[in-house]
């Protein structure tokens, strides 16, 4: 950190905290081509109420802009594990996993099954939330990568159709396929 220069004692400047409602549990980081800093993570505002991702933002690593919410859909679950990835054009990709509120979520690991979902930063403007799984047959384990044109790839685990059909209580042992989306 900066050291503060009306302090004598040149101690640090205190540091901006992230998250608001003292809930955050998971947290990434991106920095752009422009050195400005991007944050995703999860907050709860009430214990009453689903977990949520944020973002903010900082072009000196002090000052954040004001949270934004990026997960709420009003559909009363959760946002799980995010990360934040820029592509090959400096787009940048907000990807996380919605799992129920009173789970206990799960991390990268991905044993809870939930919805992966996105939004983009480009231009100043985040897009409208993209689900690429749904509550029927859910993902598990995902990540994002930088394919080699720098387009972003998201993959993940999630059951075959049928055998979700048939076995519609299982888990993410059972997840027999793997997907990517780009």
């Amino acid at each position: 950190p900066d050291l503060n220069p009306d302090d004598p004692n040149g101690k640090p400047k205190p540091l901006e905290q992230l998250n608001k409602f003292m809930k955050g549990q998971y947290c990434d980081l991106a920095v752009d081509a422009g050195g400005t800093f991007h944050a995703v993570f999860t907050d709860q505002p009430d214990p009453f109420k689903p977990a949520y991702l944020y973002y903010r933002a900082s072009a000196d690593g002090a000052t954040w802009s004001e949270p934004k919410n990026l997960s709420d859909d009003e559909s009363d679950l959760s946002a799980g594990y995010g990360l934040i990835i820029a592509d090959g054009n400096g787009a940048l990709y907000a990807i996380w996993k919605y799992v129920p509120r009173n789970c206990i979520l799960d991390g990268p690991g991905g044993v809870q099954g939930g919805i992966i979902a996105y939004r983009c930063l480009n231009g100043g403007a985040w897009s409208k939330i993209v689900k690429l799984t749904d509550a029927g047959n859910p993902g598990y384990s995902w990540f994002p990568g930088l394919g080699p044109h720098g387009e972003i790839h998201v993959i993940w685990s999630q059951m075959a159709v049928d055998a979700r059909k048939a076995m519609p209580y299982s888990h993410s042992d059972y997840a027999d396929l793997v997907l990517d989306a780009e």
